[in-house]
């Protein structure tokens, strides 16, 4: 009795993986953009939530109590001995470009003094606790200036254009940049 066996031979399988490499390289290269574009979406969530939520505790405050972090928080790095830190304290723009209000567990743990003044002139500040963000966000910095406008022509009206960036911690390119104007209302 003869029996039919047919098998596959080298060639046959390798030119069957080679179609299947040309079809499935355009379905692997659509995953990996959608992820990256998911990772990025998400980032760029979490940039304008943190922002937006600066925006709203600042409106909480009377007019005459809004002060750009710098002169809210630079007493924090007075007489630190951190290389990162020095002459924070007195120089606004090295204070821009290192200041986070943005405490993670980690950033905490890292810097426990800094931390505990922080908090105690974030409550004296705000009026209420502070609050660590997730780790997630350890990549970020956010700083706000603010901006008085004043008009000699009418004393009476006053501006603060209040400045609320962020920042990747790494890069000094800001990531997002929302201004928001704020009369005295008398508030």
């Amino acid at each position: 009795m003869e029996t039919s066996r047919r098998s596959f031979t080298l060639i046959e399988i390798l030119i069957t993986l080679v179609i299947l490499g040309i079809l499935i390289t355009p379905f692997t290269r659509i995953i990996w953009f959608g992820k990256k574009g998911v990772i990025n979406i998400k980032n760029k969530t979490i940039v304008d939530n943190l922002a937006r939520e600066k925006i709203e505790e600042l409106t909480l405050l009377r007019f005459t109590r809004i002060k750009s972090d710098f002169e809210v928080f630079s007493s924090v790095f007075r007489g630190t001995h951190h290389e990162a830190f020095i002459d924070m304290d007195e120089n606004s723009e090295l204070f821009k470009r290192n200041f986070t209000d943005i405490f993670t567990k980690k950033l905490k743990k890292k810097f426990p003094r800094i931390f505990e003044k922080f908090v105690r002139k974030y409550k004296k500040y705000y009026g209420r606790d502070y609050e660590l963000y997730p780790d997630e966000y350890s990549g970020y910095r956010r700083v706000v200036t603010v901006e008085v406008e004043e008009y000699p022509e009418n004393p009476m009206i006053k501006i603060k254009n209040i400045i609320v960036e962020l920042f990747d911690k790494g890069n000094s390119q800001s990531l997002c940049r929302y201004v928001i104007l704020r009369t005295d209302d008398g508030m």
